[in-house]
């Protein structure tokens, strides 16, 4: 295909987004601009360790509103939970649209472009040289190789876009609901009394959590530092009830040494043993 057959008009539509997506990818590329955790759309990092230490400071201060606090900033179930079937149905109509062809499906917005861009180009060239010689009038062929553009931007897209949230997701450190952290074990931040306090537990994946709790019943007051155990999770009151760690106890703690007094009465003697 000579440069004056692309310079027309049936030809350029597709020549020219070709070629200024390959560029933008190019440069992308070049510069280490592309992220794809980047203008998502889906997938969303959420700060557990900023929104617990606020409920904290909230406990510290009024323990009816730590409640409330623990309520809504207890540890979620997982950054790609079941809520994004529900999430689909609440977007609007011009979002739906961009998904079909990829974009906030997985793939960021520096990215999707260029790359659809690339797909028009390409599939739409490759089209009028099938349908060209079949056809013969460019107002005929040029429609339908654009048709054919469109559905291989919107599969190719999606798939991208789709293979990107899947990897991404892989790739998240999991993170446990709130009843997942009964048995994780950890260290008092704060005292730790029955009416509330501070520790840091890390769950079966390691992830670091900071948690509002309380000293189970009948556990007296664990001071900051200590090993803590978490022993439940309160669903009325949304806090957990945490005890020392059995297995971290110093191995030197005092044995509780019995002082009844005995006598013994041995032949009209009177033997004292304290």
């Amino acid at each position: 295909m000579s440069l004056a057959t692309l310079l027309e008009w049936w030809n350029f539509i597709f020549a020219l987004p070709l070629a200024v997506g390959g560029v933008l990818l190019l440069g992308l590329a070049m510069s280490g601009l592309i992220d794809l955790s980047d203008g998502d759309g889906e997938v969303e990092a959420s700060d557990a360790e900023a929104a617990d230490t606020d409920a904290a400071e909230a406990a510290e201060s009024d323990s009816a509103e730590t409640n409330d606090e623990v309520g809504k900033h207890a540890p979620v179930k997982t950054p790609y939970s079941s809520h994004d079937h529900h999430a689909d149905a609440e977007k609007p109509l011009w979002l739906k649209c961009l998904n079909l062809f990829g974009i906030g499906m997985g793939l960021p917005l520096s990215m999707a472009v260029p790359l659809l861009m690339m797909i028009w180009g390409a599939v739409g060239l490759i089209g009028n040289g099938i349908f060209g010689p079949l056809l013969k009038v460019p107002p005929l062929y040029a429609p339908l190789s654009g048709i054919v553009a469109l559905v291989s931007m919107a599969l190719i897209g999606r798939t991208a876009g789709l293979t990107v949230r899947r990897i991404l997701r892989e790739d998240a450190s999991p993170i446990v609901d709130k009843y997942g952290l009964v048995g994780a074990t950890g260290r008092a931040v704060y005292e730790i009394t029955h009416e509330g306090g501070v520790a840091h537990v890390r769950d079966r994946y390691g992830n670091l959590h900071r948690i509002v709790c309380r000293a189970a019943p009948g556990e007296p007051t664990i001071p900051a530092d200590t090993p803590i155990l978490v022993a439940r999770y309160d669903e009325q009151t949304h806090l957990y009830w945490v005890e020392r760690n059995p297995l971290e106890l110093p191995d030197h703690a005092p044995e509780v040494q019995s002082s009844v007094h005995q006598t013994q009465h041995i032949g009209g003697h009177t033997i004292d043993g304290g």
